[in-house]
């Protein structure tokens, strides 16, 4: 029961960080201000690959994509919140800011800011966030292990 806590936390964490940072001006959901931000140090480039890889899955709700950035353990559960998620709402999800906080070879701890804002029908409030993504080194490819999210401001 607890790590099926843990799991939904994590998949609420990810997508409530997608939903918060940088607004490019586009309405294309399938546009993100990722492309635009630029890895000066090259070992941070699969990194930050990955986030933006599962950032631009939530905005296209392509969702076996989503769940390629995950670590094998949490798709399962994952699948359905973020199926559920994205049946409801449609939002895009912009990078503002990507830094690495701590990184060995086998886990690491990602700061990202992210903007979400509500495309569809359904009521979502639009927020900016601040997240910290641990990811994990799995096969020798880095998964996102755990999203949390440790600011959030509302913009409606």
């Amino acid at each position: 029961m607890l790590k099926k806590i843990l799991l939904f936390s994590t998949v609420l964490a990810l997508i409530f960080v997608a939903y918060q940072l940088y607004q490019t001006g586009s309405d294309d959901p399938k546009q993100t201000s990722v492309d635009k931000m630029v890895i000066s140090d090259q070992s941070e480039q699969p990194l930050f690959d990955l986030i933006h890889h599962n950032l631009t899955a939530i905005n296209q709700k392509k969702i076996d994509d989503y769940l390629t950035t995950l670590v094998p353990t949490a798709r399962k559960d994952s699948q359905k919140e973020i199926r559920a998620f994205l049946d409801s709402y449609t939002v895009k999800i912009s990078l503002d800011g990507f830094r690495v906080l701590k990184k060995d070879k086998t886990h690491c701890l990602i700061e990202t800011k992210q903007k979400t804002t509500n495309l569809g029908k359904n009521k979502y409030r639009n927020h900016i966030a601040t997240a910290n993504h641990t990811l994990k080194k799995v096969d020798g490819k880095w998964l996102i292990a755990s999203t949390t999210m440790i600011n959030t401001t509302f913009l409606d």
